[in-house]
């Protein structure tokens, strides 16, 4: 057959009798309507598979964050090391796939089981509608690796369910129930069987339960799970999955993103209770030394007999008062600088999240915080999808450690450049009280107590103030993720395709007269 040529075929074709090409006519017609009868069938009992999509717009909190610190701190270069921004949406996408995400999810909507019965070829789902359910411990679900168990609940007379559990093929039980809740210990663990209000005796006819362990399922639906960036040059995310049953879809993509925005929130509530203690505790350390100070001038009243120092000392205020505004100013500043240094030294905080907005002026040195807090908040979500030894956690620890150092050695150059200011701002007011050195000795003490009063109540108004902010921030967390498009379903399903079914058929019914004809007119020749 292999010498022969196109030319010869043919002559073979040509050679059929008016009765053979009439036979094979009518053969080739009932073929076609056979075949096509099968595609119809095949489109009408395979189960429609629909597409599943959802959109969400990634805020972008970072930039508003930086730009507001900028405006309060000015003055300092961190080179070339600190060239690396914080987070994109490229970091959004590869947490919102996280193996993790979606295994919690899975847990949530139990999407480890399935329920399904068949009445004659048709298959149903029930997903949400179950008349039985099943009910098994989470260490279960955890820790079962193997294949899939699968119970099939059938009728077994008046008020009686049959439940077969398979592995595989292999059985593993046979029980008739007649009555539920009821509990079937395996060697894999127990499991309990559990009606719901969807359930009847008198309309119960067949139910298939599969169970599955949650990494399986998760790794099942990560493989057909679609998150993309919408578009180019955006901030939106495309995510879309292809299920069976679209209640079931919708309800996965929408928990993604519920669980997404949950744990945004959580992290940045962490940093903000991790904000309010420190400012708790400086607040409460500054009032006990502003009261120390008010003691203090109560006492040195009471024992110079002192009445109307005060007016004095107004007076001397309000001739001075631009160069004591600047001196209160260069010490609050001092006092910022060290709290915040004492923060960082603190080995307790050293992968804490650093208080930002605490007034300081130098621009340099509060990017470099944010810099700071930036490489922190990848590290946690670097920690939210691997281990703590992972090269690229201890990695990104020596380059937390050495931005640390790089801060500190700032903060130590910025105090050293308010120690001078201050020293500077003390001689100008020694000049300035020499000048006025007929006044009593008991008013040029109550003047320095009185500015360490005036300080001290400035700082603490001040921390009181951050620390409203800071619960104003916690009360008003928002969800990162805008939903554009909750999960919704396109009308047509994807699978299976009519046009493409039926081309496959009309191929096969071209195909096969075609090779059957060859087949007889070369045994006849």
């Amino acid at each position: 057959m292999g010498n022969f040529s196109s030319d010869k075929i043919g002559q073979l074709f040509a050679s059929l009798t008016k009765k053979d090409v009439r036979m094979y006519k009518y053969g080739f017609f009932l073929l076609l309507v056979v075949i096509f009868a099968l595609s119809v069938v095949y489109i009408m009992i395979t189960t429609p598979v629909y597409q599943i999509q959802a959109n969400v717009l990634i805020k972008d909190e970072a930039e508003k964050s930086s730009a507001g610190m900028s405006s309060m701190l000015k003055g300092f270069s961190f080179g070339g090391f600190l060239s690396a921004g914080g987070g994109s949406v490229d970091d959004e996408l590869l947490l919102m796939n996280s193996y993790s995400l979606v295994k919690d999810v899975v847990k949530e909507l139990q999407l480890n089981v399935s329920y399904t019965s068949t009445d004659f070829v048709k298959k149903t789902d029930y997903y949400g509608k179950t008349p039985i359910q099943l009910v098994f411990s989470d260490s279960l679900a955890s820790s079962f690796l193997k294949n899939k168990i699968s119970f099939k609940l059938t009728p077994a007379g008046t008020g009686k369910i049959k439940i077969i559990a398979k592995q595989g093929w292999t059985k593993l039980s046979e029980v008739t129930v007649s009555q539920f809740p009821y509990e079937l210990k395996l060697d894999d663990g127990t499991f309990r069987f559990e009606t719901t209000p969807h359930f009847s005796f008198n309309t119960f006819k067949n139910l298939r339960i599969n169970f599955s362990g949650y990494d399986w399922t998760t790794e099942s639906f990560l493989q057909s799970l679609v998150i993309k960036i919408a578009e180019k040059k955006s901030n939106g995310i495309y995510l879309a999955i292809q299920e069976t049953n679209v209640q079931r879809g919708k309800d996965f993509l929408n928990k993604i993103i519920a669980l997404y925005n949950d744990r945004g929130i959580d992290q940045k509530n962490i940093s903000a209770q991790r904000t309010a203690s420190f400012l708790e505790e400086r607040i409460a350390l500054n009032s006990k030394e502003l009261s120390d100070v008010e003691h203090y001038i109560e006492k040195f009243k009471k024992e110079n007999n002192i009445t109307d120092i005060e007016v004095e000392a107004k007076i001397l205020i309000e001739k001075n008062g631009d160069f004591k505004e600047k001196l209160i100013d260069s010490e609050i500043q001092y006092a910022t600088v060290q709290l915040i240094e004492d923060f960082l030294k603190a080995p307790e905080n050293r992968y804490a999240m650093a208080p930002l907005n605490l007034g300081i002026t130098e621009k340099t040195a509060a990017e470099g915080l944010q810099q700071y807090n930036n490489f922190l908040l990848e590290r946690e979500k670097l920690l939210q999808t691997t281990k703590g030894d992972n090269p690229a956690v201890l990695m990104l620890n020596k380059q937390i450690d050495l931005l640390r150092e790089n801060v500190l050695e700032t903060f130590k150059s910025i105090k050293a450049g308010f120690d001078v200011a201050r020293n500077d701002l003390k001689k100008q007011e020694r000049e300035f009280i020499s000048r006025i050195g007929d006044m009593p000795t008991q008013e040029r003490l109550y003047l320095d107590i009185k500015r360490q009063q005036v300080i001290k109540s400035e700082l603490y108004l001040f921390l009181l103030q951050q620390k409203e902010e800071n619960a104003m921030t916690m009360a008003r967390s928002m969800p990162r993720a805008q939903i554009i498009d909750a999960a919704y379903s396109l009308l047509d399903p994807v699978k299976p395709n009519p046009l493409f079914v039926f081309s496959i058929a009309l191929i096969i019914a071209f195909f096969i007269p075609v090779i059957v004809i060859a087949y007889k007119v070369l045994v006849k020749n």
